[in-house]
């Protein structure tokens, strides 16, 4: 669905961030001087059942997030869920032809 695509690209960029350590892109970035209310922020509604259902699996897989972490664990979790291949090995290794 179109809003499972949108949250594995938010995750991607969010596994990305912290693996590079890189700064936001400037169609991310935010002018701080502008100010934000709550009707302004627009959350879809497929999130919630989204996060309810990665929340439980990450729940029932402690003992392999332990081993590999959670970015990894999320990538492989998120990649499933879109349909797409694992990006990372189960000991944790990125698997060949993805980027890290």
């Amino acid at each position: 669905s179109k809003a499972t695509v949108s949250v594995l690209n938010w995750f991607y960029f969010c596994l990305e961030k912290t693996t590079h350590g890189s700064a936001l892109p400037p169609r991310l970035t935010m002018d701080i001087n502008v100010m934000f209310s709550a009707d302004q922020i627009n959350i879809p509604p497929e999130l919630a059942p989204i996060l309810r259902q990665y929340t439980k699996a990450a729940l029932r897989n402690k003992d392999t997030i332990d081993k590999v972490g959670l970015n990894k664990w999320t990538a492989n979790y998120f990649a499933d869920l879109g349909g797409l291949p694992k990006v990372f090995s189960d000991d944790g290794l990125l698997i060949g032809g993805a980027k890290e």
